[in-house]
């Protein structure tokens, strides 16, 4: 159930409020905004052989660009190579992680033999802070949450197999979470005091895990029937990923056990999966008509958008969403898609929040459709996300709504 809170005195007074903010509306919407239901934007840097857009948040995206990691701030024109000098050119490196303007993934150091090393970032190549724990052969950050970077290391230490591993922004910081009785682990996403990633007990067959800090806390997730299954995302305190039946990938939801697993698999798809979340959206893709597609869902198997179809025809034959992100007025969603040849290239999906009449404008239906289920009690009136309808979901909706697409 969602709490009504801190309404109006009386039905007296939201009505006078509704009238007044009825004829306001009108007014502002006299020539409304127009914005596409998703708008596209082209991030693979111009002159590249390939892009990958792997996460996004506070306005920056990071990925991959010809081999070096890259940083975005909304256009191609604004990338960012992040791979360090002192690195040696052609050793390539990745960023798969952003959180409060750093950025977190890995550095291949040696020409002969590279090896990974965990790195973090503040906005340039020579931000860069290795993270590489003392004595390992190799490691790598896959996601980020406050001061703290998850990923693995793997060394002599470790019998040289990959341990699920937390740091605090240096390289003396590491600490191994490694399930007890596993072959291998990594973590690949973070939360408030939670992690989630994958558990090894076969070579070949992932388990979804959960962890709050220690190898101690260490939760198999893995849904019965499944052959395999991968834990990427947290969000509102649940994990999402995929699982295996029959061969196929199902995209789906756990809170805080194997049992608690929830399918967000599409009706009409052959496989799915989710790589990443925010509040109130999970992303990844959907095979459809043998088909790689974009999508996003809202919290529910029934709410699957398809967010191919909003590339520019015959730019792709296919396409993935990794990560998303959502401001009071915007909703972000990156990822690639598949070009042909096969090297993929960074793009980014954009949304305005109050076009919830979906007919691609910002205008008066979008504030009716609002006021509509806020006075009924409807859940889609939690324009916040914040699991509470109330009065700041209006306020909220109203700042955004007169801000514009």
């Amino acid at each position: 159930m969602f709490n009504i809170s801190n309404r109006w005195d009386s039905r007296k007074r939201t009505l006078l409020v509704y009238r007044l903010l009825a004829v306001s509306v009108a007014v502002a919407c006299a020539t409304p905004c127009a914005h596409a239901q998703w708008t596209v934007v082209n991030l693979h840097p111009g002159g590249v052989s390939h892009s990958y857009g792997l996460c996004v948040a506070n306005g920056q995206q990071v990925g991959e660009s010809n081999f070096y990691a890259a940083l975005w701030t909304g256009s191609n024109a604004s990338v960012v190579n992040l791979h360090p000098p002192s690195a040696g050119v052609g050793t390539g490196s990745t960023a798969y992680a952003v959180h409060d303007g750093r950025q977190g993934g890995y550095v291949n150091i040696g020409l002969v033999t590279p090896t990974a090393h965990a790195s973090l970032w503040s906005g340039s190549a020579a931000s860069w802070v290795d993270l590489h724990p003392p004595g390992a052969t190799r490691s790598g950050i896959f996601a980020m949450h406050g001061a703290r970077q998850g990923g693995f290391a793997s060394g002599p230490g470790t019998s040289n197999r990959d341990h699920a591993s937390l740091w605090s922004g240096n390289a003396l910081s590491w600490m191994d979470i490694h399930p007890a009785g596993a072959r291998d682990s990594l973590i690949r996403a973070m939360g408030p005091g939670i992690q989630a990633g994958d558990t090894y007990f076969t070579v070949s067959a992932p388990n979804a895990s959960l962890w709050r800090g220690t190898a101690d806390s260490w939760v198999n997730l893995h849904p019965a029937g499944a052959s395999r299954s991968q834990a990427t995302a947290l969000a509102d305190g649940r994990i999402y990923g995929h699982a295996t039946f029959a061969g196929a990938n199902h995209a789906g939801q756990w809170t805080d056990s194997a049992d608690s697993w929830v399918d967000f698999h599409p009706a009409g798809a052959t496989a799915s999966v989710i790589s990443g979340a925010f509040t109130g959206i999970q992303v990844g893709s959907a095979t459809i008509g043998g088909s790689e597609h974009a999508c996003v869902w809202h919290n529910a198997s029934s709410s699957w958008e398809d967010l191919h179809v909003f590339l520019p025809v015959g730019t792709a034959n296919g396409s993935h969403a990794t990560s998303a992100w959502r401001d009071l007025r915007f909703t972000y969603v990156v990822g690639y898609r598949f070009t042909s040849p096969p090297p993929r290239q960074a793009v980014m999906w954009t949304r305005c929040n109050v076009d919830l009449s979906g007919n691609g404008m910002a205008d008066s239906p979008d504030f009716f459709a609002f006021l509509t289920a806020f006075f009924n009690d409807d859940a889609a009136a939690d324009f916040n996300y914040d699991a509470v309808v109330n009065s700041q979901d209006f306020f909220d909706f109203m700042n955004a709504f007169f801000a514009g697409c």
